[in-house]
């Protein structure tokens, strides 16, 4: 999928996990930010392919292993960065962070399963390749899942605000 869907969906997703483990919009505002991080982390590995033959969507950066090796990379970064500046970057708590993150990062391989070359989702456990019938370029199929993305974090302002459930 291309970059501004997988934004899309890891933000959307994890703005509405986030709505309903927090109520401030300062502590959201910050949990969004790291999960728009988390969603395009996965694609660290892009910057390799120059070096490496097919380092793209390796099996270590696009699987759910992988997915809780990052968001725990991100959580650990986050603590280093509170300790040495000796301020709350979210206000929240270290697990919300990782649930965020971890909501976040698995959509990311989540929904490269979707594209003809597909992930290797279960590394390291199986070799098996997940993969559907959708190019990764898909117009119609990247707008749905921006649309879809955008609309969970709307979704999810109105939860923060009181104007749903």
């Amino acid at each position: 999928m291309k970059l501004r869907t997988h934004l899309a969906i890891g933000a959307g997703v994890s703005s509405l996990l986030a709505s309903f483990l927090i109520s401030n919009m300062d502590s959201f505002t910050a949990l969004v930010f790291f999960a728009a991080v988390a969603s395009l982390l996965p694609d660290i590995d892009s910057l390799f392919s120059p070096l490496f033959q097919n380092a793209h969507r390796s099996p270590l950066s696009h699987s759910l292993v992988g997915s809780v090796l990052l968001s725990s990379l991100i959580v650990a970064a986050t603590i280093v960065i509170e300790q040495i500046a000796q301020v709350s970057l979210t206000g929240t708590d270290y697990l919300v962070i990782l649930s965020v993150c971890l909501a976040s990062c698995i959509s990311h391989p989540l929904l490269d399963s979707l594209t003809i070359k597909g992930v290797v989702l279960l590394w390291p456990f199986s070799r098996r390749r997940y993969r559907g019938s959708v190019r990764y370029d898909n117009v119609i199929v990247n707008s749905f899942l921006v649309f879809l993305g955008l609309a969970l974090f709307t979704i999810a302002l109105m939860r923060l605000t009181g104007y749903l459930f």
